[in-house]
């Protein structure tokens, strides 16, 4: 692809001249503020596939590129901007990566400002009210400015494992559930001040992937990163705004006049302990169990969600029925006054699209408009109220890690394998009533059939009381010879947690093969790092 960097930085519209020709045909949609829909692996349409461009001139670039529709082996291709594909080699198992070799004078070096030895680095953001969309943030009302890490995928599954996705999104699907509509998990870092003129000036632990949230004097999020950055150690990094048109610069203040450039940076505030990935069964359903499962402890009210911390074939009870009755995907931002505010307001994995200020989040859920009010004189301390916001402003994160114990079964989470999960959805099926309950397919790609019961429904089945299962409705008579095994299958999966934890529960190790994988990375960062001293990669990461 050839681009004019001076006709944006995002999007189409710097393409001048692609491979293929026409590229609408795959990135329809690319910009709508709704989900994308269904844009995962479009290119995987392709004829003739082309990767790892060298360029020689404006007019001519070397690349790797596919012999023909009909062989996928990749050759060595001379392209021009005139339409000509000239093969120079070819052999199995294919060619990557060409890089013609020549002697040439070594281009000025500059100088590395980086402190290796150091662990830290330092941002500075000029003013967070500039930017896309930020013209409708009164000034002042950016009081805090959060730091969140977006750990690595540390642990893998085998291929072809059974997904998770809500039902009807294509937007975020991954091996293992992690969550219900987006493939993060998150750690806090810190919090940091910012000043009365939108600047900030802060260190950041170097290593780390993070993205930044805009915080009012309640905690709650204005707007977030959608990306992400990085420091090395020493390094310094300086952003002009929140979202902020890089092609622009900001007028009126310099960065050499900011507020926060005139104090030592921040050092990072912690989040009511030290970082840790989050976990909702740890960060939120305590909240919960204290304010309000005396009223939401069952699944009797199918409006109302159960707010118990019972565990489910995927999550814990409480979280299903809290997504079940939200949206399960982005809804567009300019419809947000007039639409009613969802009970959980998320993007998931959002659109491409540089999303509004206040378009998502605790300030579109209903779950924190009803607590402020009061709901059935529930009075909640700020640190209880800050759980829940600060959830909701994450993107409702659940699973704490990648890692699983149980990552051959449905989901890579169900304590039941494929099989036994399978033999239960065929016995509820053929009950009396069980029709709506029951299923006949498991480990599905995306979980559909299962996730669909989930969304409709609510928690199938409660591996914590397993006489209280969802499913289990379907039986008129609990005198039978079905139920009764409906009801053994599900106790297996009880005693199978408490053998082997999950990890939404206290006392989880991963399987064995998670443990050897992170070990493996574990040394591997070890080696990696300056002087040997950064510790094992845990179960926690």
């Amino acid at each position: 692809m050839i681009g004019d960097r001076s006709r944006g930085l995002d999007g189409i519209e710097p393409v001048l001249r692609s491979w293929p020709k026409e590229l609408g045909a795959f990135l329809n949609q690319w910009d709508v503020e709704e989900r994308i829909g269904n844009q995962y692996d479009s290119f995987m349409r392709l004829p003739v596939k082309y990767q790892c461009p060298y360029p020689l001139s404006e007019k001519y670039f070397l690349c790797s590129r596919q012999l023909s529709s009909d062989n996928r082996a990749m050759g060595l291709f001379l392209v021009d901007t005139f339409g000509n594909e000239i093969l120079l080699h070819s052999e199995g198992p294919g060619c990557f990566h060409p890089t013609p070799l020549q002697r040439r004078s070594r281009p000025p070096m500059r100088p590395s400002r980086l402190e290796p030895s150091r662990n830290e680095g330092e941002f500075h953001v000029q003013d967070v009210y500039f930017g896309d969309h930020m013209d409708r943030v009164a000034p002042g009302s950016v009081k805090y400015l959060r730091v969140v890490e977006a750990p690595a995928k540390r642990t893998w599954v085998p291929q072809g494992m059974g997904d998770w996705a809500p039902p009807g999104s294509g937007d975020s699907h991954h091996p293992v559930a992690l969550n219900w509509n987006h493939y993060n998990h998150k750690r806090i870092l810190g919090t940091v001040p910012v000043e009365a003129d939108g600047s900030a000036h802060f260190t950041v632990p170097a290593g780390r992937f993070v993205y930044f949230q805009l915080l009012d004097e309640k905690g709650m999020m204005i707007h977030s990163m959608r990306s992400g950055t990085m420091l090395q150690g020493g390094e310094r990094q300086d952003c002009v705004g929140c979202h902020e048109n890089r092609l622009e610069s900001a007028s009126g203040a310099t960065a050499t006049t900011t507020l926060a450039l005139k104090r030592p940076p921040s050092r990072l505030a912690e989040w009511y302990g030290p970082p840790r990935n989050f976990s909702y069964t740890a960060e939120v359903q305590p909240v919960l169990d204290e304010h309000c499962v005396r009223c939401h402890g069952s699944d009797e009210d199918a409006d109302a969600p159960n707010l118990s911390g019972d565990m489910g074939l995927v999550f814990n009870h409480s979280y299903v029925d809290l997504m079940r009755l939200s949206p399960s995907y982005y809804q567009r931002a300019e419809h947000a006054k007039a639409r009613p505010l969802s009970l959980i307001s998320t993007v998931g994995a959002g659109p491409v699209k540089i999303l509004p200020p206040y378009s998502w989040g605790s300030h579109r859920s209903r779950l924190v408009k009803l607590l402020d009010e009061g709901h059935h004189d529930v009075e909640l301390d700020i640190e209880s109220r800050d759980r829940i916001v600060t959830w909701i402003d994450l993107n409702v994160p659940y699973y704490p890690s990648h890692a699983s114990y149980y990552w051959k079964n449905t989901a890579g989470r169900s304590p039941l394998n494929h099989q036994q999960l399978l033999d239960l959805g065929r016995l509820v099926r053929e009950s009396p009533q069980g029709a709506r309950y029951g299923w006949n397919k498991v480990n599905e790609y995306l979980c559909n059939q299962l996730g669909q019961l989930m969304a409709t429904h609510g928690p199938l089945v409660n591996f914590t009381h397993p006489e209280r299962s969802l499913c289990l409705r379907g039986f008129l008579d609990i005198t039978t010879a079905e139920y009764a095994d409906s009801l053994n299958l599900i106790r297996r999966g009880q005693r199978n947690l408490e053998e082997h934890p999950r990890c939404d529960m206290p006392n989880f190790v991963p399987c064995e093969e998670h443990q050897r994988q992170l070990e493996f990375l574990g040394k591997r960062r070890r080696i990696n790092s300056s002087d040997g001293s950064n510790p094992a990669i845990t179960r926690s990461e």
